[in-house]
């Protein structure tokens, strides 16, 4: 892929770790990110044109800002108390409603608190009606921490996320793979079909980073940071906008094990090639700093 990348400095002449946003100039998005190096000042990222981008490089070392905010729609970081039934979500403040046993426990996690607990029967979160998944043809990005228990099978085909039920159209859905043990996921969309179909495991009782994503029509999965399967998912409309997290609403297909950080990112694909999964919590979006500087460059075209 195109590749933009460069070397940035601070005031002093020194090298330093800042933020790196690439918008595309023939639409003004943002199509990449990325931090500069604080030892080396050196930074580079993949971008999906050669056309020229205006690069943007913000004069904060960005611990707790997210390059890519203003596209967060939703953010659950299932944090709690242990044996706790409240899950809101951060971006707009909508709780969630719990069916089942779904819960936060504070004795597996991968960041903060707690993660959230499904024991694969009948337990999942609702968000009705309120327009968190409806992507369109857009870009997209949906990631979560995912730690299953017996390949995640309370039922078969259980469902991680959905946006819609089966068998109704316009949705999509993460799943895990018939009764696979360990877990194999596929990206489906909610008729049944699968879109992305991953053949790699994930183990029983470990947090591994998943990652779905769509740019410029190309959907990737993203396990531990590595890409699974690519595939062309332009022609797919997603208009569903049921959010449930943890099983089918309707058909069971309960999800068995634990989920941390789940967020969803409307209009922006965070990955497009193997990355390091993050380290940490994802930010909150109400606590970025947009009170910075930043120097412009222009006209930057890719290699």
């Amino acid at each position: 892929m195109p590749t933009i990348s460069g070397v940035v400095r601070d005031a002093t002449g020194a090298f330093a770790k800042r933020v790196i946003r690439a918008f595309s100039q023939s639409s003004g998005r943002l199509v990449a990110y990325a931090y500069s190096d604080a030892s080396t000042g050196a930074y580079s990222m993949y971008v999906p044109t050669t056309e020229p981008h205006t690069v943007v490089a913000y004069d904060t070392e960005g611990v707790d800002v997210d390059p890519a905010r203003e596209f967060v729609e939703f953010h659950l970081t299932m944090d709690g108390s242990n044996n706790g039934t409240s899950f809101v979500d951060t971006v707009r403040g909508q709780t969630l409603t719990v069916y089942g046993n779904a819960k936060t426990v504070t004795g597996v996690k991968q960041f903060g608190t707690a993660s959230a607990y499904f024991d694969g029967s009948g337990d999942y979160l609702l968000l009705s009606n309120k327009g968190v998944g409806h992507f369109g043809y857009d870009d997209f990005t949906i990631e979560l921490f995912l730690s299953p228990i017996n390949g995640g099978h309370g039922s078969a085909w259980s469902r991680i996320a959905e946006s819609i039920n089966y068998p109704n159209a316009g949705g999509w859905q993460l799943v895990a793979q018939s009764s696979d043990n360990p877990c194999k996921l596929r990206f489906d969309v909610s008729t049944g079909s699968g879109i992305l179909n991953n053949t790699v495991a994930i183990p029983n009782s470990t947090f591994t980073h998943v990652a779905v994503t769509r740019q410029k029509g190309v959907g990737r999965m993203f396990l531990g940071g590595i890409k699974t399967v690519e595939a062309n998912i332009a022609s797919q409309c997603f208009y569903a906008n049921q959010l449930s997290i943890g099983g089918n609403i309707v058909n069971g297909e309960s999800f068995y094990g634990h989920v941390d950080e789940f967020r969803i990112t409307k209009g922006f694909a965070r990955y497009a090639v193997d990355f390091t999964p993050p380290t940490q919590a994802f930010p909150l979006v109400g606590l970025s700093n947009t009170n910075f500087n930043a120097v412009v460059f222009d006209n930057v075209v890719p290699v």
